[in-house]
């Protein structure tokens, strides 16, 4: 081998390069041509798109803000009808408001007899006929509403006294489940109930602990088609059959891992999930007994279509309605 600039070989180094520099070329050339038949062929390894549902035929997308200027959006139902839109306010007037379609403002829900300050609903669900319950933490009560926001009763367990909700799911038969987080030197309770409308307890399962079925503040909840109970606590996601037994869980870190849900919401064999400090939404199908991720989508930021610690999310046929918490607005996707 003769190296550049040898004693007595002049021009050794200009000749070498001339062998070698197009030789590199065809190298890279050839290397770029089998990565670009892989990336065909999605055999080579991609980085996921923020936006992108994998596995989807559709690629859910940025629509419209229904409606802005809400302080700190906690929730967000759907009426059955899709005609009106409830958001729980977590902050300002602390009540929920309630929107035509249009992002119209139609009124305010509240429990009569209370101020701004004596409440605070966490978590809306309303049921096929067109009740809507309210979850209030600071009065520890799940409150029905009329669909109009008229104040209807107080649901309470039969044969529970003092109770602490936090989240709320109805299912297509009426039934709502409810998450119960307190946690005192007193009392230690970490579950879900399951309630008819007029308070009798159905079932009630779970407990705080660190065991694959056990609970760690639960909050919401959603229902599948299958009647299983999905859960989101500051674990990620757990799911319970109908009888409330314990599942699997979803993955807690990757693309395809929920750290701390925020919301969840199920409709036709999808279940959606905001991912809050991933500022995301994923959505699996789960029409099996093992979810299929689809991806995700949504990005940090102040703009159109971005998202900062969503909150509550709500799906409708043709939408996905997200609580943009810390934007301060409701934003709609296209599935």
């Amino acid at each position: 081998m003769i190296y550049a600039d040898q004693p007595g070989r002049p021009g050794g180094t200009r000749k070498k390069l001339r062998i070698i520099v197009p030789l590199l070329i065809l190298l890279f050339l050839a290397a770029l041509g089998v990565f670009t038949l892989l990336i065909r062929e999605r055999r080579a390894p991609r980085a996921e798109l923020p936006g992108a549902l994998t596995g989807a035929t559709s690629r859910p997308t940025f629509q419209r803000t229904l409606v802005s200027g809400i302080p700190r959006p906690l929730d967000v139902a759907l009426g059955p009808d899709g005609k009106r839109v409830y958001v729980a306010e977590g902050a300002g007037a602390y009540a929920v408001a309630i929107f035509d379609a249009s992002g119209k403002p139609l009124t305010e829900a509240a429990p009569p007899h209370t101020t701004a300050t004596d409440r605070q609903p966490v978590s809306i669900a309303v049921a096929p006929d067109g009740t809507v319950y309210v979850v209030d933490r600071r009065l520890g009560q799940v409150l029905a509403f009329n669909a109009d926001g008229t104040y209807r009763d107080v649901l309470r367990p039969a044969g529970l006294g003092h109770w602490a909700p936090l989240g709320l799911a109805v299912d297509d038969g009426g039934l709502v489940f409810v998450s119960e987080t307190v946690d005192t030197p007193q009392l230690v309770r970490h579950r879900v109930l399951v309630l008819k409308p007029d308070g009798t307890i159905v079932l009630a399962f779970g407990q705080k602990g660190d065991a694959p079925g056990d609970l760690m503040f639960p909050g919401h909840l959603a229902v599948d088609g299958k009647g299983r109970i999905w859960v989101g606590d500051i674990t990620g996601v757990k799911v319970f059959s109908s009888a409330g037994a314990f599942l699997f869980r979803l993955k807690a870190e990757g693309t395809d891992g929920v750290s701390l849900p925020g919301g969840l919401a199920y409709r036709n064999g999808r279940l959606y999930v905001t991912d809050v400090t991933n500022h995301r939404v994923l959505a699996f199908d789960v029409r099996g007994d093992t979810p299929i991720f689809l991806g995700e989508f949504g990005t940090l930021g102040f703009g159109r279509g971005e998202l900062r610690y969503p909150a509550g999310i709500a799906v409708s046929a043709s939408a996905i309605y997200i609580a943009n918490r810390e934007n301060g607005r409701i934003d709609i996707w296209t599935p």
